[in-house]
């Protein structure tokens, strides 16, 4: 694909040229010699400057994390993020001790259910049925640990979130009628992800909030820039990233620091 963008464009480039001296043939006209370089210019990067603009403007406005206060000793909260899927989550903070719970809901309908079928095709992952769950840490063999077990059994020996596990512990998942979060953590929302498609920037938002009061603790965003079309199907990744770059592009760290930030971690 990108070889043949990069054909496309040297023939663009000749037809412009050809254009420019059929233009310079029917008239000596300099203001129109003029004009005409720069609709053929435009033609090819317009995109690209009003997509820059955007991006700097969106950057300098909206970007980066805010926080408007922070929690002591949180012992747990409710994840309301990618979780509704139903996965069995590779959380972290609860096997290095960060919070002794995490909770989520797992809502999913027919359409979630065909994606997933056609994404992973062959053997498809341990996913929880819909409802309430709570994650804890439980003693190794415990039944609350059945999925995990499950999920285990599917994944390489030397799978690094399993091969590092506490030694004597299992990951439980119970199901519950209520919450008992304060809490909630929504990471990466995805009805904002695609909001500026039209000039190729991707918006992605994080946030905690008090689930009693509805009040904001902290929220971050982050910007990323694809290009312009040219940039776009000859790449297929982000060109620039905002705030400030991460070190590796898969990850993204403001967001995964917020929850941090603001729910502090239980004190050893």
């Amino acid at each position: 694909m990108g070889f043949a963008l990069l054909v496309l464009l040297v023939l663009y480039i000749l037809l412009s040229v050809y254009i420019y001296r059929f233009v310079c043939r029917k008239t000596g006209n300099r203001k129109i010699r003029i004009l005409t370089i720069v609709i053929l210019f435009l033609l090819a990067t317009w995109d690209n400057i009003l997509g820059l603009t955007t991006f700097y403007y969106l950057c300098w406005t909206q970007g980066g994390e805010k926080i408007y206060r922070t929690v002591e000793n949180t012992e747990g909260y409710l994840d309301v993020g990618v979780r509704r899927y139903g996965g069995i989550g590779e959380y972290y903070d609860l096997i290095e001790g960060n919070y002794k719970f995490i909770e989520v809901e797992v809502k999913r309908d027919a359409s979630d259910e065909e994606r997933t079928r056609r994404y992973f095709r062959g053997k498809q992952p341990v996913r929880l049925p819909n409802g309430k769950y709570r994650y804890y840490l439980d003693k190794a063999g415990s039944p609350n640990c059945r999925y995990f077990y499950e999920d285990k059994a599917r994944h390489l020996p030397n799978d690094r979130y399993y091969s590092n596990f506490p030694q004597g512990y299992c990951m439980a998942t119970e199901s519950v009628n209520t919450f008992k979060s304060r809490y909630a953590y929504r990471f990466l929302l995805d009805e904002d992800r695609d909001k500026y498609a039209i000039l190729n920037i991707r918006k992605l938002e994080s946030s905690v909030r008090d689930i009693r009061s509805g009040e904001i603790l902290g929220e971050v965003r982050t910007f990323s820039y694809h290009g312009g079309w040219i940039a776009t199907r000859m790449y297929g990744f982000s060109l620039l990233r905002c705030p400030v770059p991460d070190p590796d592009p898969k990850v993204n760290s403001a967001h995964i620091n917020l929850l941090h930030d603001v729910l502090k971690p239980i004190q050893p």
